[in-house]
């Protein structure tokens, strides 16, 4: 088997799980925009992890934080998280939960589902109205 590449540190920092606050990593995409610019270069810099809202996303673009918005866990829970906040719509986004499930299955190299979709669903419902989520204490938005 190979390694698990959410082992040590620089894993778990990877993709922090719900103990960790919204936007975790955004001083990292921040700093680096920062010496690339000052480098004199123009290259996009991406802020990925942790962003729950449509507005915490918009607020780091807006603050020259990063040129770009990565979600991933968002997405594998609501796919339609995008196209939601372009519609303002975004009290219908079914938010991650990040308890880790999805990223504990891919380590070991299962098939990966999201807490959050229906009881036995293998794939997110298309549409995923937010009332058909399955509820979750764990849910911060």
């Amino acid at each position: 088997m190979p390694p698990d590449p959410m082992s040590g540190y620089s894993g778990h920092r990877m993709s922090p799980s719900w103990p960790f606050p919204d936007m975790t990593h955004v001083y990292l995409s921040q700093a680096i925009r920062e010496q690339v610019r000052d480098g004199g270069f123009n290259v996009p810099v991406v802020a990925a992890e942790r962003f729950a809202t449509p507005h915490q996303a918009e607020r780091i673009l807006a603050q020259g934080k990063a040129d770009l918005i990565g979600l991933c866990r968002p997405l594998l829970c609501d796919p339609d998280w995008p196209n939601k906040a372009k519609a303002e719509k975004a009290r219908e986004i079914v938010h991650c939960t990040r308890a880790t499930g999805c990223l504990e299955a891919d380590s070991r190299y299962e098939k990966v589902t999201c807490s959050r979709w229906p009881e036995g669903a293998v794939v997110a419902p298309d549409p995923f109205p937010a009332e058909i989520a399955r509820p979750s204490e764990l849910l911060t938005t």
